[in-house]
């Protein structure tokens, strides 16, 4: 699958799952053996990134996320993010990797968030 349909799965996982709330869609974004790299993770696989939009959008009830740089090469792609809602604001850098254009690993780096929420990650 070209790097471009890479990128338009990402920008869908943001939209259609992060700002719009619409879980089911991870089912087709997602492989069935999806693994979530990043520190915040509650739990593995799918779940973990369900659980993270849900209590994303519990806590930010107006959340907006938004696509500032997106990159895509062979089968990964690196997206710089925008997450804001409820008086908080802050940045972060996605990486995916896709296998038969869906995403298989994903990484979320939040540091931004985790300083300003005074939170030491080690």
């Amino acid at each position: 699958m070209p790097p471009s349909e890479h990128k338009r799965v990402f920008r869908r996982l943001v939209q259609e799952a992060f700002n719009d709330g619409r879980l089911a869609i991870l089912g087709e974004l997602l492989t069935t053996d999806f693994v979530d790299h990043s520190p915040c993770r509650l739990v593995g696989g799918t779940e973990a990134l369900r659980e993270r939009i849900v209590l994303l959008r519990h806590a930010i009830p107006d959340l907006q996320v938004r696509v500032d740089d997106l990159a895509a090469a062979g089968d990964m792609t690196w997206g710089s993010i925008t997450v804001c809602g409820s008086g908080l604001r802050f940045s972060q850098t996605d990486t995916c990797r896709y296998v038969d254009g869906r995403i298989a690993e994903y990484w979320s780096e939040t540091a931004d968030l985790m300083e300003q929420l005074g939170i030491t990650v080690t």
